[in-house]
C-alpha cells in the first residue's frame, strides 16, 4: 500500500464513497457491512456472483472494490485482471481479501493488478482507513480527469473562436471577399514566391463603372446586392489555389 507524502494527499473529498464487495460468502458480506454501518458517507454494495461483478461496477460506480481471492468459477486473480482490462473499471482501486497472509499470495494479487491486500476479516479501523484512502485517491483522479477534459474543451473552443476572429479580421463584411489587410499579406507572400520561382506575378484591378449612379437611383440595399453579385462573379473565375480576390 502506498503511503501518502502529506496530509493533503489524503484530504477528505466531498463525494460519497461506494464500496463494492465481490465475495461468494454472504456471511463475509454481512460482517463487513456491519463494520461500515456507522460510516454515514460510505455506501456498500454486495456482489455474490463474480460473473456479474463488472456489470454491477458499471451500474453503481464504486470508488473502491473489495475482492475475495478465492471464489468458485472465477477466482479473484482472474477477476482482478478482468477489471483492469475493462475500460470502465480499469482505474478503480482494488483491495484483495484473503485468509492467507503468505507473501507469495500477496505478490500474485499485486501482479494481477490489485492496489492493496487485506487479510480477512480486517480490523474495522484499518479497513475504513484503507477504504477512505483508496476512494479519495480515485475520486481525486476522476476530478483531475474532469478538469482536464473541461480545460481541453475550453482550449478547443478558444481556438475555434480565434479562427473565427481571424477570419472576420481578414474578410470584408459585405462581399465576403478578403479585405485590404489580407490582400497586402497575400501580395507580399506571392511577390516573394515569384522572386524565388522566377515566375511572373499577375495583378488585376477593376472598378465598377457608374456604381454611384446605380446606388443613387436604386438605393443602398440594391447597391449592396450589386456588389455581392460582382464579388461572386469574380470568385467564380478565380479557380487556382493561389488566386485571391479582394475588395
Amino acid at each position: 500500500m502506498d503511503i501518502p507524502d502529506t496530509e493533503e494527499d489524503i484530504r477528505p473529498v466531498d463525494h460519497p464513497l461506494m464500496v463494492m464487495l465481490v465475495d461468494d460468502q454472504s456471511f463475509v458480506a454481512e460482517l463487513l457491512h456491519r463494520q461500515l454501518t456507522s460510516e454515514k458517507d460510505i455506501n456498500f454494495h454486495y456482489c455474490q456472483d463474480p460473473s456479474q461483478a463488472i456489470s454491477d461496477a458499471e451500474k453503481i460506480g464504486p470508488t473502491v472494490i473489495l475482492l475475495d481471492f478465492t471464489m468458485p468459477g472465477i477466482d479473484g486473480l482472474t477477476l482482478c485482471q478482468f477489471f483492469r482490462a475493462h475500460p470502465s473499471t480499469r482505474d478503480i482501486p482494488i483491495i484483495m481479501l484473503s485468509s492467507n497472509d503468505d507473501p507469495v499470495t500477496k505478490a500474485l494479487a499485486f501482479k494481477a493488478g490489485a492496489n492493496d491486500y487485506l487479510v480477512k476479516l480486517p480490523d474495522s479501523i484499518e479497513l475504513i482507513a484503507r477504504l477512505r484512502y483508496h476512494s479519495a485517491s480515485y475520486i481525486h483522479k476522476l476530478q483531475r480527469d474532469d478538469a482536464y477534459r473541461a480545460l481541453r474543451a475550453s482550449q478547443m473552443k478558444l481556438e475555434e473562436l480565434n479562427m473565427q476572429l481571424l477570419k472576420l479580421a481578414n474578410i470584408d463584411g459585405l462581399t465576403g471577399l478578403v479585405n485590404r489587410r489580407h490582400f497586402d499579406e497575400r501580395l507580399a507572400d506571392e511577390w516573394l514566391r515569384a522572386l524565388r520561382t522566377r515566375h511572373p506575378l499577375t495583378l488585376i484591378m477593376f472598378d465598377v463603372d457608374l456604381f454611384k449612379l446605380y446606388n443613387d437611383k436604386f438605393g443602398h440595399l440594391d447597391g449592396d446586392e450589386c456588389l455581392k453579385r460582382i464579388a461572386r462573379s469574380a470568385q467564380q473565375i478565380s479557380s487556382r489555389p493561389a488566386d485571391t480576390v479582394a475588395r
